[in-house]
């Protein structure tokens, strides 16, 4: 629950920008198959216009420490981008436990709470954990960044694994 929680922790990272809604252009993912086994994500279509986030895979053991490090991108010239975030370290189960008292990660976490997702129990537990259709364009949280195009990546990790789940999104 907590490691699904923290990757749509990320994609709201990467999708708070001030528009009124986010266009994802391509989406990257890779998984160990040290702790992941039946792993996909792909964007889809989705209310005919807005592609949707989807990721679903199932955990062959439980997690304990997990870590994420995230870094958000702007795109400045051709292939150029600029750091505009970088968070490293952040524990993934104090995020979904609502530890933190960082205001924009605990606007994101009320947020996934919302989606009634199982990604919740990551840290209780090991089987299969999904999210469909995931869309941001109703959420009400303040805009971080400018209008412009972005990635996104992120890797989670542990002591066990040092690349349990990496991505890579675009957006514009």
């Amino acid at each position: 629950m907590t490691l699904l929680k923290l990757i749509i922790f990320f994609q709201l990272i990467y999708l708070n920008i001030s528009k009124p809604y986010l266009r994802y252009s391509e989406l990257k993912c890779g998984a160990s198959p040290k702790t992941i086994s039946k792993y996909y994500c792909f964007l889809r279509s989705y209310k005919r216009s807005l592609p949707a986030f989807n990721v679903g895979f199932t955990l062959k053991r439980k997690l304990t420490g997990t870590k994420a490090d995230c870094r958000v991108e702007r795109k400045i010239a051709d292939r150029n981008y600029n750091t505009v975030m970088n968070l490293e370290k952040v524990d993934v189960c104090e995020v979904i436990k609502g530890v933190s008292t960082l205001p924009f990660l605990i606007e994101v976490r009320d947020f996934v709470v919302k989606l009634n997702t199982t990604y919740m129990e990551i840290c209780d537990r090991s089987g299969d954990f999904h999210l469909t259709n995931a869309s941001f364009n109703d959420m009400k949280i303040l805009s971080y960044f400018p209008e412009g195009d972005y990635r996104t990546k992120y890797i989670f990790y542990d002591s066990k694994d040092d690349n349990i789940i990496k991505q890579l999104l675009h957006s514009s």
